[in-house]
């Protein structure tokens, strides 16, 4: 069974941004300018080993993506059952920005 957290606990800015920001490194195309660095130096010359290379890079490149999502989604998750979903993006938005669901005090 999931550990489901109480429905009263705040949702943690910092775990949300930190999900947000390693699924966006995660389509940083890091095996591609690796592949390229690595034939420069005169490393994985012929194509099998650039094609194993780049699909191992990917893979685990996609399984931090995901990681990422899930941080980020339990997170997200404490706010549907929160807010509902249609107030999902905006109190995603004041989370990542402001830290907290509650309006920004404009004076």
């Amino acid at each position: 069974m999931s550990k489901q957290a109480p429905a009263g606990e705040p949702v943690s800015p910092r775990r949300l941004r930190i999900g947000i920001a390693i699924w966006l490194l995660s389509w940083i195309p890091f095996p591609l300018v690796a592949l390229a660095i690595l034939h420069n130096h005169g490393y994985l010359q012929s194509e099998k080993s650039s094609t194993m290379f780049v699909t191992v890079t990917l893979g685990i490149q996609y399984i931090i993506g995901f990681i990422g999502i899930l941080i980020a989604g339990k997170e997200a998750i404490q706010l549907v059952q929160k807010d509902g979903t249609r107030k999902l993006p905006r109190n995603l938005w004041r989370v990542v920005i402001h830290g907290s669901t509650d309006a920004p005090k404009v004076e």
